[in-house]
């Protein structure tokens, strides 16, 4: 995964490669997440947000005419259904179809952060940030919350 939409499969532990969907938009994609053998998700710049259901032969745009300043940095999908991607401007999308459709919305950090990760665990999920940004869910993604912790507004290495 990388640079100009390259995915690339190994059967063999890595030993050998193969590119993917020669059919993939040219756009940098930044995360991929595989749910099974035949499921994964990959998000990117200029909004794209790409599925597929049979290995990575052939992939779908779930959100085609999405606005091309929102960069996708992270992702997570605890089904096939279930997922969120989070990115530039402090946005959490969230879907429970499939990508059929999504939920926007600002989160509680700050206007113009990089969210670059999610993790879940059940209903319970954390995001973390480029400038240091860390957010709460206990509802699935729903809601956003800034957590208590020992940083002053955002942790940052010293």
């Amino acid at each position: 995964m990388g640079a100009e939409g390259a995915i690339l499969h190994t059967g063999d532990s890595g030993l050998t490669w193969t590119r993917q969907a020669e059919a993939l938009p040219m756009k940098r994609l930044h995360a991929i997440q595989a749910l099974s053998a035949s499921q994964a998700w990959a998000v990117g710049v200029e909004g794209l947000m790409l599925r597929t259901g049979d290995g990575g032969l052939n992939w779908v745009n779930v959100r085609p005419s999405a606005p091309t300043h929102e960069i996708h940095f992270g992702l997570h999908f605890s089904d096939p259904s279930t997922g969120l991607v989070v990115g530039y401007l402090g946005r959490v999308f969230k879907t429970t179809d499939g990508g059929a459709t999504w939920a926007a919305g600002l989160t509680q950090s700050e206007a113009g952060a990089e969210l670059r990760s999610v993790a879940m665990v059940g209903q319970r999920g954390w995001v973390a940030g480029l400038s240091g940004e860390i957010l709460r869910t206990v509802d699935g993604g729903d809601t956003w919350t800034v957590p208590s912790t020992p940083c002053a507004t955002r942790c940052e290495r010293s």
